[in-house]
């Protein structure tokens, strides 16, 4: 039996979506909107060039991920911010969230699990589940926090960038 979901108040229906089996049903529905999404991107249509094998695409997302992750974990907030669409919804956001935990946390290691990727016409969702393990700052305690996540590139002419996320973000504290 599937969970319905009720049409109600905002704030009744966020108390609804607290249960597992609906967080895992509305995971799998971004999922599906993820890759709606990738076809109503703009450049996601066929321009007359020929587009580069899936391959290759896979591979410069998931190597601009890398980037960025690496970039974020050895305390380099310009360099992840250079990454991210400036159209992008929530970017201040990520960006302010990026910088207070990299001056509230140390010692920052991300590790990505399970990645996968769905492409479309330079446009890549790379689904990925992460772990990332630093000290809090100031009494140095060892803290773990995980979670799954969504990030949306599309390539342009100045490389990939980031056009959305969904999901926990490893920049979060």
């Amino acid at each position: 039996m599937s969970p319905t979901i009720p049409t109600c108040s905002p704030g009744r229906l966020a108390r609804f979506c607290l249960s597992r089996r609906l967080r895992f049903c509305l995971h799998r529905c971004l999922q599906c909107c993820a890759l709606a999404w990738i076809c109503l991107l703009p450049g996601a249509q066929a321009q007359g060039a020929a587009a580069p094998p899936a391959f290759e695409l896979e591979q410069g997302a998931r190597g601009a991920l890398n980037t960025l992750i690496v970039a974020y974990a050895g305390n380099q907030p310009l360099l992840a911010e250079t990454m991210l669409d400036e159209a992008m919804i929530g970017r201040q956001i990520l960006v302010d969230q990026m910088r207070t935990s990299l001056n509230q946390q140390a010692q920052i290691q991300v590790s990505l699990r399970d990645v996968r990727s769905s492409i479309g016409d330079n446009v890549v969702a790379v689904t990925f589940s992460w772990e990332k393990r630093f000290l809090q700052i100031p009494a140095m305690t060892p803290m773990l926090r995980s979670g799954r996540a969504i990030f949306m590139w599309q390539r342009s002419a100045q490389g990939w960038r980031l056009v959305g996320i969904s999901g926990d973000s490893p920049f979060a504290l």
